[in-house]
């Protein structure tokens, strides 16, 4: 299980990195998880979120404590797109780590 995840995670972070013009940005995330009329974009929304949390995680970039949800995360990381809209033009998956950094600091 975790060797497909890490897998799936190089082939997010490696699709995302071709190009920054193909890349999702933080508007376009922005836009998926603010769009309450659409569950297949809630679905990416939640998706994308997660999915980068677990790579996070895997690299220890991120800490997530025990029993911090994917909605924790969700919300977490939506709440920080909110109230950080100047920054909604970087990469999506770099907001997710700092949103995710600031609450769930790793401890060396």
């Amino acid at each position: 299980m975790a060797k497909a995840l890490l897998m799936a995670c190089i082939c997010l972070f490696s699709l995302a990195s071709v190009s920054s013009a193909s890349a999702t940005d933080g508007n376009t995330l922005h836009r998926w998880c603010e769009d309450k009329r659409s569950d297949f974009n809630a679905g990416l929304c939640s998706g994308y979120i997660i999915s980068s949390a677990e790579a996070f995680l895997l690299l220890s970039t991120v800490c997530l404590p025990e029993g911090v949800t994917n909605g924790q995360a969700v919300d977490v990381t939506t709440k920080f797109l909110k109230e950080n809209p100047a920054r909604r033009h970087e990469l999506a998956h770099t907001l997710i780590r700092d949103a995710l950094r600031t609450p769930f600091p790793c401890r060396n």
